[in-house]
């Protein structure tokens, strides 16, 4: 199935079709991220309530991003990333676990072991109703030394002043989770 618009890819993952190797995979992002773009505008309102504005908060902000959003796939990440005592990002960077080869206020890559994480800011609206401001943000897992690519879509939310932001996939992914791992499967069991 040929694929242009995402009207045409959201029909295509509904449908059950999947990107047929990582070229593919990897072209289609566009389409996941233009499609999240477009229905979070169509979702945004005005938040009533921010804990993210003022002071302006985000990516740059280590000590209150969970731990979680490190990819721990391998032995090899799981001895470079433990999870008991590290919470946040700034503990597991204090600790050496993890580094940062780049970072702005809207962007952010991360490497542990053999994998890394890339998160980038898309925008900041309540997209949930529940007044409260949220940042969507995409996220990539991918391999620092091969070709694995993850692609996400997820939502930062801060529920309190003192709160940690804490990571949710977001639209509930329409089978686009399902369709990585179907491929990333396929592959490995050839």
């Amino acid at each position: 199935m040929l694929v242009r618009t995402c009207r045409e890819f959201r029909a295509a993952i509904t449908a059950k079709y999947r990107p047929a190797d990582n070229s593919q995979l990897k072209m289609s992002f566009l389409l996941v991220r233009a499609s999240a773009i477009f229905e979070a505008a169509s979702r945004a309102q005005l938040a009533a309530i921010s804990y993210v504005k003022s002071p302006h908060l985000g990516l740059a902000d280590l000590r209150l991003l969970p731990a979680h959003l490190v990819p721990r796939v391998g032995l090899q990440e799981r001895q470079d990333v433990p999870n008991t005592g590290m919470d946040s990002l700034a503990a597991l960077y204090g600790a050496g676990k993890i580094s940062i080869p780049s970072f702005s206020s809207n962007h952010l890559d991360v490497v542990a072991g053999s994998l890394g994480v890339g998160l980038k800011e898309l925008l900041r609206a309540d997209l949930d109703g529940d007044g409260i401001e949220e940042i969507l943000v995409h996220r990539i897992i991918y391999a620092v030394k091969g070709t694995f690519r993850n692609y996400q879509i997820g939502l930062l939310r801060r529920a309190e002043p003192g709160a940690r932001f804490s990571f949710e996939d977001w639209p509930p992914n329409d089978g686009w989770g399902d369709a990585q791992m179907d491929l990333h499967v396929a592959r490995a069991t050839r």
